[in-house]
């Protein structure tokens, strides 16, 4: 488990740190922490495995091929990066507002590894880029 990237029911990414002992009860207590905000949370690993009281299963681990990216590469990129997932969002969303940075850098974060890479290898406005991000974010959502 630890190393392993998981996905919260609510659709957060995480990362599991280390299992450790509460020194209460000595029961496993999984340490994982925020890709988003890079919080770092505890919760009782029978807890963190289990299901929630909706139903659905908490956390959901995430395969190693299909991680999101931590980060948005460097500064070079960010203007292909907006341009290419812009239409993308566009395409799925119909937002009252307009589409900011944040927005788009969020959803860029969550993107699975094996896609980042196409943007790396092939370019940000690249079709298959483009149309294997817009397949994801319809089968995931855009937060």
């Amino acid at each position: 488990m630890e190393g392993k990237t998981f996905q919260h029911f609510k659709g957060g990414i995480y990362d599991v740190i280390v299992i450790a002992k509460d020194s209460d009860t000595l029961e496993d207590v999984v340490v994982y922490k925020s890709r988003a905000d890079g919080k770092v949370w505890t919760r009782n690993k029978a807890e963190f495995e289990g299901m929630h009281e909706t139903g659905v299963k908490r956390f959901t681990e995430i395969p190693q091929e299909d991680t999101p990216a931590t980060d948005v590469v460097d500064e070079t990129h960010n203007l292909a990066i907006i341009d290419g997932l812009w239409d993308v969002l566009v395409e799925l969303v119909e937002f009252d507002g307009e589409i900011t940075e944040d927005l788009i850098y969020r959803n860029f974060k969550r993107l699975p590894k094996h896609i980042v890479n196409i943007g790396h290898s092939w370019g940000w406005n690249d079709t298959v880029f483009r149309d294997d991000a817009y397949v994801w974010f319809k089968e995931q959502g855009v937060l």
